[in-house]
């Protein structure tokens, strides 16, 4: 079986569509599974991350900005108008020779696109966030928390789609369901926080934060930043932190779960990493950099799983201080949003996604949920 993922990262799309793809392409070519990407050229793409993981890429040239629709309200991020990405696309699927199937996960592509390439992709997979556009696919994902997640797609998808919805599929790393035997139970006491913007933090919401410890005044409570790979403001966030004994500063890690697992509470983004931080009972404080984010934090928030802080550009240090004040006077809260969280997801998303792409045709809606 040949499966080709259609993805990109860049400074302003983030690397969180890549990182989730190849969560599902490691997965995959454990099982026997041929693997290729295509992806654009863009400012901050993750090319070369995708080949040292060892994958064959296929990558697409950034065409000029006048080729770019605003049919979508992402479509910016595609580089060029969809009708040109399909016809390039399919011009490297028929260079290797089609395949079984094609893994779309990209917030600037719909069904428009995916009607050109269907002639040389004998299924199609759309991993979306946002359900905010019609897609011409086999199979759905979209792991996120929603009240009445099962109407979600009804109007934009063909009833003969088969739709995973909700954290149940959430496609984490296999660290993190190893990681779940070294749980430690949460009491709500708080002796360390992680601290992660994402990969990069064009708003350096990080030096933010900082402020907000520097405020809060508590050098025994130990703060672990990561910085993201793509990130702009490294030596201003650094150089601010080495004032600040209690921080530790890291670049790009490969161990997260065990950040996480050592860690009592999470400050930061949503994106991918909220799945990993449900996961493992990690509490969380969090701040929308991306309008996506908003109404999914906002669900979350609502059911006890995330406290939300609100919008990046309308959240003060003085702010997040106060929150951490909060916090720390009410450990039970905290281990209450550790429980709920850890409710929402096991770990085993990424084989229930697997099970549903390898045995697609003898499962429908009902027994896909059984997978484990």
């Amino acid at each position: 079986m040949h499966i080709v993922f259609r993805t990109d990262a860049s400074i302003q799309i983030g690397t969180g569509h890549v990182v989730r793809d190849l969560t599902l392409a490691n997965k995959l070519f454990s099982l026997g599974v041929r693997i290729t990407f295509i992806c654009r050229e863009h400012p901050g793409n993750l090319c070369e991350f995708i080949e040292k993981a060892g994958y064959q890429l296929v990558r697409l040239a950034t065409p000029s900005s006048d080729s770019v629709s605003n049919a979508l309200v992402h479509s910016s991020w595609l580089g060029a108008s969809q009708e040109e990405d399909a016809l390039k696309t399919l011009e490297r699927l028929d260079e290797i020779g089609g395949c079984d199937w094609l893994i779309v996960d990209h917030y600037a592509i719909d069904i428009t696109w995916e009607k050109i390439v269907r002639q040389l992709a004998k299924k199609i997979m759309v991993i979306d966030d946002l359900a905010d556009r019609s897609h011409d696919c086999d199979l759905l994902l979209d792991q996120n928390f929603y009240q009445g997640v099962d109407a979600r797609y009804d109007k934009l998808v063909s009833s003969q789609c088969i739709k995973l919805l909700g954290p149940h599929y959430a496609m984490l790393r296999p660290e993190f369901s190893i990681a779940l035997s070294k749980m430690k139970i949460r009491t709500g006491k708080l002796q360390r926080i992680l601290v992660f913007f994402g990969a990069t933090d064009s708003n350096n919401e990080t030096l933010k934060v900082l402020h907000a410890f520097q405020l809060l005044n508590r050098p025994e409570i130990t703060v672990h930043v990561i910085l993201g790979i793509n990130h702009p403001f490294k030596s201003d966030v650094r150089n601010f932190a080495s004032s600040m004994k209690q921080v530790v500063c890291h670049d790009y890690v490969e161990n997260m779960a065990e950040l996480m697992i050592d860690s009592d509470l999470y400050l930061g983004a949503a994106g991918t990493t909220t799945w990993e931080r449900c996961c493992l009972g990690l509490p969380s404080l969090v701040i929308a950099v991306a309008s996506n984010q908003i109404g999914p934090i906002e669900q979350l928030s609502h059911a006890g799983i995330v406290r939300f802080l609100g919008e990046g550009g309308s959240v003060t240090a003085e702010y997040i201080a106060r929150a951490l004040n909060e916090v720390l006077a009410t450990p039970s809260a905290l281990a209450e949003m550790s429980r709920n969280s850890m409710r929402l997801v096991d770990g085993q998303g990424v084989q229930r996604c697997v099970s549903a792409i390898l045995n697609y045709g003898e499962v429908n809606e009902e027994t896909i949920q059984n997978y484990t």
